[in-house]
C-alpha cells in the first residue's frame, strides 16, 4: 500500500533550508512511500544541464472539477558537451512551478515560497500504477501538471506572461520526497502566455460574490446585493446573467483557493447558487434535495449550519441544475431584500427560533454517524454573520472597536450590542450597508 503524507515544510540535507519558523510555514512539501521505478542520483554537473520544453499552457474544461490549468512539458539532460540532449529515462520526483502573478520576476535565490508561486509535486516516467501494467514504465521524461486556476492571478481581458520552473524532489531509500525549498534548476525557468479572465457584468460580478454553501465566511451583506441585484432585473434577464455565470465559471462543484473577487471569476465558488437561485425563483427543492442551510429571516439570509471541517466524499455536483429548475418551474420575486434596523437582535431571535428544528432533525442526523449538532458553535456562526452585515466603512468609523471576536462570549455580544443600539443603524438601500444615523 502506498502512503503519501502532505505538510507544510520537510527540511532535507542538501536543499536551501529557511532560516525562521515563519520562512518555514511558507514552503510546500510532500513525501510518498514506498517510492517505484528506476532512481539515479545526479551530480552537480548533470543537473545543471537538465532543461524543460515548456508545452503551449491549456486551461481545461473537465467534467468533473470545473475549469484548470495545465501545464506540460518535457524534461531532457544536455550532453556534456552541449551538442545533443535526451528525455531523462528514470523516475524523478519534481517539482512543477507557475508564478501567481503575472509579468513579474521572481526571484528564486529561496526556492519555490508559497506565496509566490503555485506548485505541483509530480514523478516523471512514474511507472503505471494499474495491476496489468504494473511492468510498464514511460522513458520520454514527459510531465502533466494541473492547477487550479485560482491559485495565479490572470489579468482582466488580457493576457499575462508568466514564470515557469522546476526543481527536482529526491529519493531517500524507497521513500520519495518533494520539497518547494530545494533549488530550482536554471534551464527550466521560461515563460508562458495564458489568457485573461473575461470582463464580467455587474449582476455575475455580484453573484460570484457570493460565499460558499458551506459557510465559512459567509457574509449576508454580499448575498443581499447579489439577490436584489437579480430581483431588479426580472425574470429573463436574471435567468441569462445566472447562465453566464455558469457558462463562465463552470457550474460543476469546485474548491477556489483564493477569497472571492468579484471581479475574477477563477475565485468562483458555484455552491452559492445552491442558495441564491432560491432566492429569486422561490422554493425548488423535491424530496431528493436536503433542508436548505442559508435561509432567509427577516430578509437576513442566515448560513444556519456550522462545521468545523468538510470533507467531499462522492461526484462532484453541477449546480446548473438549480438555474435549469429556476426556468422551468420558478415563480420570480421582485421585491428586494431589506434587512432590519436591528440586525444583532434578528441573529439572536434567529437561534431562538432554529433550536427546536435542530432538535427534531438530531436523530436523522445522527442516524448516518454524524456528531450532534454544536448548538454554541451555530450560535457563535450566526453571530459572526450579524457582525459582518453590519460592518461597513460608516460603521467602523463610528465603532472602531467592532470585532468578530465579540461572538464569542455573552458578555461581549451583550456589550456590543449596547454599543449598535446607540448608533441607530439604518439600512441604506443605495450603498446597501449599514450606516448609523447621524446625530
Amino acid at each position: 500500500m502506498k502512503s503519501i503524507c502532505i505538510c507544510s515544510v520537510l527540511l532535507v540535507a542538501g536543499s536551501q533550508i529557511p532560516k525562521t519558523a515563519s520562512d518555514r510555514s511558507n514552503y510546500r512539501s510532500m513525501s510518498e512511500s514506498p517510492f517505484e521505478g528506476e532512481r539515479r542520483t545526479l551530480s552537480k554537473s548533470e543537473a545543471e544541464r537538465l532543461h524543460v520544453v515548456w508545452n503551449k499552457p491549456e486551461i481545461e474544461a473537465t467534467s468533473f472539477i470545473g475549469f484548470w490549468l495545465k501545464l506540460s512539458g518535457e524534461l531532457r539532460m544536455r550532453s556534456e558537451d552541449g551538442k545533443t540532449d535526451q528525455p531523462v529515462t528514470w523516475t524523478q520526483p519534481i517539482i512543477v512551478a507557475i508564478a501567481r502573478k503575472p509579468d513579474k520576476e521572481p526571484r528564486f535565490d529561496k526556492g519555490l515560497p508559497d506565496g509566490v508561486f503555485a506548485v505541483k509535486f509530480l514523478t516523471i516516467n512514474a511507472p503505471d500504477e494499474w495491476p496489468s501494467n504494473k511492468k510498464k514504465r514511460p522513458t520520454n521524461g514527459v510531465f502533466s501538471a494541473s492547477l487550479s486556476l485560482s491559485e495565479i492571478h490572470r489579468p482582466i481581458d488580457a493576457e499575462g506572461r508568466f514564470t515557469v520552473a522546476m526543481s527536482l524532489g529526491e529519493v531517500r531509500g524507497r521513500q520519495g520526497i518533494w520539497n518547494a525549498d530545494a533549488p530550482v534548476l536554471k534551464g527550466t525557468m521560461g515563460k508562458v502566455v495564458l489568457p485573461g479572465q473575461p470582463r464580467l457584468s455587474i449582476p455575475v460580478q455580484k453573484v460570484n460574490a457570493c460565499p460558499t454553501r458551506h459557510g465559512w465566511d459567509h457574509d449576508p451583506k454580499v448575498v443581499i446585493r447579489a439577490v436584489n441585484e437579480l430581483r431588479g432585473l426580472g425574470r429573463e434577464k436574471a435567468l441569462a446573467a445566472l447562465n453566464d455565470y455558469c457558462r463562465l465559471a463552470s457550474p460543476i462543484e469546485h474548491d477556489s483557493r483564493r477569497a472571492r473577487v468579484p471581479e475574477e471569476i477563477d475565485t468562483s465558488d458555484p455552491s452559492c447558487l445552491e442558495y441564491l437561485v432560491e432566492f429569486v425563483f422561490g422554493n425548488l427543492r423535491d424530496s431528493r434535495d436536503a433542508s436548505p442551510e442559508v435561509e432567509l429571516h427577516k430578509d437576513v439570509p442566515f448560513h444556519r449550519e456550522y462545521y468545523d471541517s468538510y470533507e467531499r466524499t462522492g461526484t462532484p455536483r453541477d449546480f446548473s441544475g438549480w438555474v435549469q429548475r429556476a426556468a422551468s418551474k420558478g415563480k420570480f420575486i421582485s421585491t428586494r431584500l431589506r434587512p432590519p434596523d436591528d440586525p444583532l437582535a434578528a441573529a439572536d431571535d434567529y437561534f431562538v427560533a432554529l433550536l427546536p428544528r435542530l432538535k427534531a432533525e438530531e436523530p436523522q442526523h445522527l442516524k448516518y454517524g454524524n456528531l450532534p449538532k454544536d448548538r454554541p458553535g451555530i450560535q457563535k456562526h450566526l453571530r459572526r454573520q450579524a457582525i459582518r452585515l453590519i460592518t461597513s466603512p460608516a460603521t467602523l468609523k463610528a465603532l472602531p472597536t467592532l470585532s468578530e471576536e465579540a461572538a464569542d462570549s455573552d458578555s461581549r455580544w451583550n456589550a456590543l450590542k449596547k454599543s449598535v443600539a446607540e448608533l441607530r443603524l439604518q439600512w441604506d438601500d443605495e450603498l446597501e450597508e449599514y450606516r448609523p444615523t447621524p446625530k
